[in-house]
């Protein structure tokens, strides 16, 4: 009933601030609120995480999942580098997070949930003869999240975001100078849920940017793009999860995706575990696909994850490393 009045109380809100902005369309690309999605673990398993969800990148993956957290955690999602024969230049021309290395940082209690994560921080130069201009884009997400076990063994959570932003403008044509600078800021809200029929199988959904926008001084609002993922893992035996899931991104300004996520994780013991996965819209054509293995370490309530999760750009392989660590406190 509690989460009910919240997003009763958001929606309303985030309708009387519907504020409209004159302008120009923000220089913003279709995923410049998308980011990275965070946890090695999750990326290892090729991001089929909606239905497990159980440790800080739950926040994210389904919120519900954080009421299978038992103590506090702080967490952080680390990229230490890349590796491919493209350019910097080339590796990152379609994506809006440019060269930040610390992905995540999410703080677990009792009582609920905080995270930190960066959408875009991008810089954008197009020149064109003696004319040209640079757009800079920087969001940043900020959340709060809340969850909740019913008596039916439905677990409800509920992610609340601010957003902030700034653009920054310089351009020369026919050799007038022009700069400015917008700053912005949003609002959205996830909704998610979890449900366990039997003790080895776990499904998940959740629906994520529900009235999601972001408002811009000199430009017109942005429209964040809603997200539906649903999942389900088997459990084996308590040491093996398999994981699949599906996901739809509805983008404003671009066409929609439909995304299918596998993963497998295998323990041996209670210490050492095994992952991989595979994610794409097509996993038939490996273009399109992105494969993920990694490893990790649980000791004292401490969890160490490594991944390399390869893809392809512009037919070219690009491999990315990304570190987690989850510390109880």
């Amino acid at each position: 009933m509690k989460i009910r009045v919240l997003c009763l109380t958001v929606v309303t809100a985030l309708m009387a601030a519907g504020v409209v902005h004159s302008g120009d369309r923000a220089p913003t690309i279709y995923n410049t609120y998308d980011g990275f999605e965070p946890g090695a673990r999750a990326i290892a398993m090729g991001g089929a995480f909606c239905s497990i969800s159980d440790d800080p990148s739950g926040i994210y993956h389904n919120p519900a999942g954080l009421s299978d957290i038992t103590q506090g955690l702080v967490s952080i999602t680390y990229e230490p580098t890349r590796q491919s024969e493209l350019t910097t230049d080339q590796v990152f021309a379609q994506e809006s997070l440019q060269g930040r290395s610390i992905q995540y940082l999410a703080f677990i209690t009792q009582k609920g949930a905080f995270s930190w994560r960066p959408l875009a921080n991008s810089v954008k130069l197009v020149q064109n003869g003696l004319d040209w201009s640079k757009n800079e884009v920087v969001v940043n997400a900020y959340t709060i999240s809340t969850s909740h076990t019913a008596e039916n063994g439905i677990a409800t959570g509920l992610n609340l975001t601010f957003l902030s932003g700034s653009i920054a403008q310089s351009k020369v044509v026919s050799a007038i100078p022009y700069t400015n600078i917008s700053d912005g800021y949003g609002f959205t809200m996830d909704l998610g849920f979890m449900y366990k029929p039997a003790p080895q199988i776990r499904m998940g959904l959740n629906l994520r940017n529900l009235a999601g926008y972001m408002w811009w001084d000199d430009f017109e609002k942005d429209q964040l793009p809603f997200v539906m993922r649903a999942g389900v893992d088997f459990q084996i035996q308590k040491f093996t999860n398999f994981a699949m899931e599906w996901e739809n991104r509805y983008y404003r300004i671009a066409n929609e995706q439909n995304i299918t996520h596998f993963g497998i994780e295998q323990w041996l013991g209670s210490i050492l575990a095994l992952r991989a996965g595979i994610s794409g819209t097509d996993l038939n054509d490996k273009e399109s696909s992105t494969f993920s293995a990694g490893v990790g370490y649980t000791d004292k309530g401490m969890e160490l994850s490594l991944t390399a999760e390869k893809y392809r750009v512009d037919l070219t392989d690009v491999v990315r490393y990304v570190m987690s660590i989850n510390i109880p406190i």
